[in-house]
C-alpha cells in the first residue's frame, strides 16, 4: 500500500483468510547522522533522501546501502485491538546519492524486503474478568486458613 505522511493508514496490512487488520500510525521523523545530505554521507553513516522521510539509508560502502523503515500501530482481530511494532529493510546496490537522486527525478525503485513484527496481545475482557475471579478466591482462601490458625 502507498505511504502517505502524517495520517493513519488503514488496512496497511491484510492477510487473506483471516480478520487481521494492520493500521499504521503516522510516523516519526527518524534521527540521522547526516540528515538530508545523502551525497556527503560516509561509510557507515545515515540520511533521509528528503526531510520528513521515514525511509532512513545507511551506506555500507563500496556503492550499496541499506534501506530501512520503522513503523508501529494497532492490529485488529475479529474485534480486538492490540499494538504492533516492526521494521521493513532492504539493501541497493546503489549509494544513498544515487537513491536521493533517482527519488528527485521522479524514478522508482523496486526491491524485495525483510520485515520483522512484534504484536502486543491485549488481553480480552472475560480473561481479566477470570483473573480477578482466581485472585478473589486466592484471597478467600488465604483469609480462611489464617482464620483457623
Amino acid at each position: 500500500m502507498n505511504l502517505t505522511p502524517g495520517g493513519v493508514v488503514d488496512n496497511f496490512m491484510t492477510f487473506q483468510g483471516t480478520s487481521l487488520d494492520f493500521v499504521l500510525d503516522p510516523f516519526t521523523p527518524p534521527v540521522t547522522t547526516n540528515g538530508t545530505d545523502c551525497a556527503g554521507t560516509p561509510t557507515g553513516g545515515t540520511c533521509v533522501a528528503a526531510a520528513g522521510s521515514p525511509f532512513v539509508l545507511e551506506n555500507l560502502g563500496g556503492g550499496n546501502t541499506a534501506v530501512a523503515l520503522t513503523a508501529f500501530g494497532t492490529v485488529l482481530d475479529g474485534g480486538v485491538t492490540s499494538t504492533w511494532s516492526g521494521s521493513f529493510s532492504t539493501q541497493l546496490n546503489m549509494t544513498p546519492a544515487e537513491i536521493q537522486s533517482t527519488i528527485f527525478g521522479g524514478g522508482s525503485i523496486t526491491s524485495t524486503y525483510a520485515a520483522q513484527f512484534a504484536v502486543t496481545a491485549v488481553p480480552e475482557p472475560a480473561t481479566f474478568f477470570m483473573i480477578g475471579i482466581g485472585l478473589a478466591a486466592l484471597g478467600m482462601t488465604a483469609k480462611r486458613n489464617k482464620a483457623r490458625s
